[in-house]
């Protein structure tokens, strides 16, 4: 199959010196043949005897002293870090040029490998980042880091997680925008891929030609359908796409078409996808979304996630008006390098814009557990066991007072301070019992433990009052 792909390839000759990592050498005219690139596939990487051809081919031309810089060109420090341990003694320095995972920090290092390079003595054209004429370009997705996304059904209900109070929920909020440009522009070519009304179609494609690019609808195959039910080429010159709203009420119906236009951008260069559902999302408070228009809004995200350098928009409308639909198509699809961030969600609602916003929310605190445990407290109705008990209760616990006269008349001292105990809500309870009765305080100790061990024992039998104290000196 490798040999099949390659007789398709017409390789050249390299125009600079070229260490090969197939033949451990520097190579010239085995590149040019296409079983060199089936065994670039298959043969076992030699890469210390290419680092080896290269540092001494360097030698051979400039010199034998001759000092070699190394870059890495490409991501991670991999290379950089096998080529440092040759400690070969030409090489006066290796430098990476994109060692950082970081999203959105590859200017910057690619920058400061620049300026390594610069430090060495290599010659850098520092104008040469600043040229008209660039253009950004979406290098393909790694296919070896892959992420199995599947779920496995368990054979049972799910156990429910806690909500953590620290991890945030995003949660869509729905704001009114600014009234959108009187005249909005498009440029480039835009692709409509028709849903189930023709003059929606019709009208779209002429808000797009007034706005000054130009549309051409395009319509999907049919889910089991051939090449013959639906024209799928064209796009690989156009730089939009608009999705109408296809079949209302049908969700199997909306994901299979998504499907297929998943297949129409494959291998184009289309930059942006623009989805226009009906009724998908819930706006106004009176609004419940129709499940036909919620997959189908949802389903751009992940081709977007698939396809990158693809920016993905959503327009959900609540009018089946062909030029009211036209309208908002213009309008979002024209801000979307502007004002309209990629991945956002626009709606119209009555002739106005809203724009969807994620918000943490933060779900409030638990509860705290009350319930931690019981806590005896022996001759607990004098003044320092209801103070004991009461601090107790007010923690949580479940108070046990014992007494040798039990539970005291509720207008006596102890009564009353007995009821501020209870009032924290936790439960105080008052036993009969006799401090110095041993088999009877072992039978309650032997209760109360059988639902779990006792959190704390407190002997409070004092007395507690006025009590003036004599010194020895006085009692003389």
């Amino acid at each position: 199959a490798l040999a099949e792909a390659a007789a398709a390839v017409t390789p050249a000759r390299p125009r600079l010196t070229y260490a090969s990592t197939v033949t451990g050498d520097l190579a010239v005219d085995e590149v040019a043949e296409r079983a060199y690139w089936v065994r670039q596939l298959r043969a076992p990487v030699l890469f210390s005897a290419a680092l080896r051809a290269a540092v001494s081919g360097v030698g051979a031309t400039e010199g034998a002293d001759t000092e070699v810089l190394l870059v890495q060109v490409g991501p991670g420090t991999a290379l950089v870090g096998l080529a440092r341990r040759h400690r070969l003694p030409t090489i006066r320095a290796v430098v990476p040029t994109m060692p950082s995972d970081e999203v959105g920090a590859d200017a910057a290092t690619l920058r400061e490998g620049l300026g390594a390079l610069w430090c060495h003595g290599a010659e850098v054209d520092a104008a040469a980042g600043q040229r008209a004429g660039r253009r950004r370009v979406a290098a393909p997705g790694y296919a070896f880091q892959r992420r199995r996304l599947w779920i496995d059904p368990d054979g049972g209900p799910a156990p429910a997680s806690p909500v953590d109070a620290d991890e945030p929920i995003q949660v869509p909020v729905w704001q009114q925008a600014a009234p959108p440009a009187v005249r909005p522009r498009m440029r480039g070519r835009w692709l409509v891929v028709p849903g189930n009304d023709a003059d929606v179609t019709a009208a779209v494609c002429a808000a797009i030609t007034a706005a000054g690019a130009t549309a051409r609808p395009v319509p999907v195959r049919p889910a089991g359908g051939t090449e013959a039910d639906g024209a799928t080429t064209g796009a690989a010159d156009a730089d939009g796409v608009v999705v109408l709203p296809g079949d209302d009420g049908d969700p199997g119906a909306a994901v299979l078409r998504l499907t297929e236009i998943a297949r129409l951008l494959a291998g184009t260069d289309v930059s942006m996808l623009v989805a226009v559902t009906r009724r998908g999302v819930a706006v106004l408070p009176h609004e419940s979304p129709d499940p036909a228009g919620a997959a189908a809004l949802v389903l751009p995200q992940v081709i977007a996630q698939e396809r990158r350098g693809l920016r993905w928009s959503g327009v959900d409308v609540d009018t089946a008006d062909p030029g009211e639909i036209a309208t908002a198509v213009v309008t979002h699809a024209a801000g979307i390098p502007d004002d309209v961030d990629p991945g956002a969600q626009c709606a119209m609602r009555g002739g106005r814009r809203w724009l969807r916003a994620l918000v943490p929310w933060r779900p409030d605190p638990p509860e705290p557990d009350r319930s931690t445990g019981t806590v005896l407290i022996v001759g607990g109705l004098g003044a320092v066991g209801t103070t004991i008990a009461g601090h107790l209760a007010a923690a949580g616990h479940h108070v046990v007072v014992t007494s040798r006269r039990g539970e005291p008349a509720p207008d006596t001292d102890q009564g009353r301070a007995l009821a501020r105990a209870r009032a924290t809500g936790a439960p105080v309870t008052v036993r009969r019992l006799d401090a110095t009765d041993a088999e009877a305080t072992t039978a309650l100790l032997t209760e109360l433990s059988g639902t779990g061990p006792l959190a704390l024992i407190v002997h409070a039998a004092a007395a507690g009052g006025e009590d003036r104290w004599t010194t020895v000196r006085d009692a003389t």
